[in-house]
């Protein structure tokens, strides 16, 4: 089975958010969850559910990048839970390292989406309404 260059980066970001994930401990799932829900991060980060956060670090539930919110706030509670520990937060990944890394992954994908030009020549030219006349001219 082949992957594609927008699976590809989807799981490459995967990777970034494991490593961060590691970097910070790793927590548990509920050590996760309950940090997000920390009265002192409620309104700047959302919830972080045990099993969202397992699907994402596991990759079994990504065939798209989480949305950019989800990310920051994983973020977030990944460097307060280093802090807690007495980790460098710094280890964990700085919000603008992240959203770089996340961009690139959404370019990535969106860029393999789109149709590439000889794509589009070949499905127009093979057309039942394609007439010999509408072809480019021969040099």
């Amino acid at each position: 089975m082949s992957v594609d260059r927008g699976d590809e980066a989807v799981e490459g970001f995967a990777e970034v958010l494991r490593r961060g994930w590691s970097a910070a401990g790793p927590p548990t799932y509920g050590r996760v969850r309950t940090m997000s829900e920390r009265s002192d991060l409620v309104g700047s980060v959302c919830s972080l559910p045990k099993s969202t956060v397992h699907g994402v670090i596991s990759g079994k539930k990504r065939q798209q990048l989480p949305q950019w919110r989800w990310v920051y706030s994983f973020l977030v509670v990944l460097r307060e839970i280093a802090k807690e520990d007495g980790l460098d937060p710094d280890t964990v990944g700085t919000v603008e390292e992240w959203n770089a890394r996340y961009k690139e992954a959404a370019l990535e994908i969106t860029e393999r989406s789109r149709p590439s030009p000889v794509g589009v020549a070949v499905e127009i030219w093979s057309s039942p309404k394609f007439q010999e006349k509408d072809a480019p001219a021969k040099v």
